[in-house]
């Protein structure tokens, strides 16, 4: 997230530098989605059967938040890192490639939704404490990747009390290029 004041964007925190790419909430969100039996950019099946799932079947925090910063426990990337945290944890995520026929996979999916949304409203909570900025949406703040998308989480960091407003715009992607591109125009454009 980033506020822009002034002509001027300014990033607001981040994840540190070195940070695995799979410790990411999108990655970590694409790895379930892979070992659910989707490619990942179908994430929004994942989303889905989230809701018939017990999201307290796995107990351990999926992230670790810190201010602006995130870090999941996946090591690896796509199915290899759903697989390899299950099996760390001790943990049974059902077979492989159950697309919600098997109710494990099913609680997966929904635990995964859960610490999705606890980490967003975490770091949503943090950068309006940061900057003072209630309104995460254009002009003020900036949300970028496509977890900034996720309908689910989304509703519940809308209803946090200290945010007044929430827009993610549909080209988000990972490194907030297009929001960035637009952000920076707008700025030259209009002063």
């Amino acid at each position: 997230m980033a506020p822009a004041a002034g002509g001027q964007v300014t990033r607001a925190g981040g994840n540190p530098p070195g940070r695995p790419r799979s410790a990411g909430i999108g990655a970590t969100y694409e790895a379930f989605t892979n070992y659910l039996g989707w490619h990942e950019q179908e994430a929004g099946k994942t989303m889905a059967l989230a809701a018939y799932g017990n999201p307290g079947a796995y107990p351990e925090p999926l992230f670790d938040t810190d201010g602006p910063a995130v870090s999941g426990r996946l090591r690896h990337t796509h199915e290899r890192g759903a697989a390899d945290l299950a099996a760390r944890a001790g943990w049974d995520f059902g077979p492989p490639g159950s697309r919600g026929g098997d109710p494990r996979g099913t609680d997966a999916a929904a635990y995964l939704q859960a610490q999705t949304t606890t980490a967003l409203c975490q770091l949503a909570g943090s950068c309006v404490a940061a900057t003072g900025l209630p309104d995460l949406c254009l002009p003020d703040l900036c949300l970028a990747g496509g977890v900034a998308l996720n309908c689910v989480a989304a509703d519940q960091v809308r209803r946090l009390p200290a945010v007044r407003s929430y827009f993610a715009p549909p080209p988000a992607s990972d490194r907030g290029q297009a929001l960035g591109c637009a952000l920076i125009g707008w700025h030259q454009l209009t002063g």
